[in-house]
């Protein structure tokens, strides 16, 4: 860009009426406003990634969805979080858990040697690459189907 303003560039005008058309008192309560909702969402932010003292796992507002089995050993997942990520048809892959963890669709606690679910491996990995869904929930949610 050239930097030069046409005569015929409608931005400076309207950035000049918005200006002109905010009062300081208008202003200083749109920011206060603004940073009481920064605030809480720092807090909810704190919450949302707040670790479990027992087995050190992230909790977070995720909704999570078993679509298909695809094999006896797959399912396709449903996998919205709102602050991470968002994976409409993953594949997850039966395996057996190495450390523990929450099943994210009961949020059960999951021990090491726990039959399991969990995104396959991919490049790069995914966000969730840690989570765990307990075989036995996903055996329930198909037999709900």
């Amino acid at each position: 860009m050239n930097g030069k303003v046409s005569a015929s560039d409608p931005w400076p005008c309207i950035l000049k009426r918005l200006l002109t058309s905010t009062s300081a008192s208008e202003c200083s309560a749109s920011l206060n406003a603004s940073h009481r909702l920064t605030v809480r969402e720092a807090a909810n932010d704190r919450q949302r990634h707040s670790r479990d003292v027992h087995d050190g796992t992230r909790r977070s507002a995720c909704v999570v969805n078993v679509l298909d089995r695809l094999s006896e050993r797959t399912v396709a997942v449903s996998w919205r979080d709102s602050t991470s990520c968002h994976y409409n048809d993953q594949i997850w892959r039966v395996g057996i858990a190495r450390q523990p963890g929450r099943c994210a669709v009961t949020g059960v606690r999951i021990q090491p040697g726990e039959a399991i679910y969990r995104p396959i491996p991919t490049l790069p990995a995914p966000v969730n690459a840690q989570a765990m869904i307990l075989a036995s929930a996903i055996s329930r949610v198909q037999a709900e189907v």
